[in-house]
Order: structure tokens, then C-alpha cells, then sequence
């Protein structure tokens, strides 16, 4: 809770260490394995092949850059958006 005892919105206000969050959910994430294989005919059964190929997509060496940079976090949120729909249709 914040001051104002409302929720904080920890994406908001720490968009670096949501993404990290994120990316790591994601990668132990089975559903989103098989995401990976239907957009891209990847075949990903690890969390750390899943994260090995996050850092490759993204071109990264580290989840510090994730944290760090803008442009990092933009082609992140935009792949998870990209999840999203997916899971729903």
C-alpha cells in the first residue's frame, strides 16, 4: 500500500523490475512455449531455454538491460501483448 493507503502499481512506477518479473513468469510458463512454437516454430521445453531465447530475441546479454532499457522493455511488452492475444484466441 502506498500513502495514501490505495494498491501501487508496481509497473507504473517500476517498469525495469516489473519487466524482469515478467520475463521470468513467462519463462516458466508452458503455455507460453507452446506460443513460441506456433509464432516463431520454435521448440522451447525449459525455463532456461525459454530464457536463453528471450535474451537472444531481444538482444541482450543480461535481464539488467530488461531493467534498464526503454527500447529492451518496448519489444518485451510488445511480445507479451502479442501472448496475450494469443492466449486468447
Amino acid at each position: 500500500l502506498g500513502d495514501d493507503e490505495q494498491p501501487l502499481n508496481r509497473e507504473a512506477e517500476f517498469p525495469g523490475d516489473y519487466a524482469v518479473k515478467m520475463a521470468g513468469m513467462l519463462c516458466r510458463d508452458d503455455q507460453f512455449w507452446v506460443f513460441l512454437e506456433d509464432k516463431f516454430g520454435i521448440i522451447v521445453d525449459s525455463e532456461k531455454d525459454c530464457a536463453a531465447w528471450l535474451s537472444e530475441f531481444l538482444n541482450i546479454q543480461s535481464r539488467k538491460e530488461l531493467k534498464e532499457s526503454e527500447e529492451v522493455r518496448n519489444a518485451f511488452n510488445q511480445l507479451k501483448q502479442e501472448y496475450t492475444s494469443w492466449k486468447r484466441n
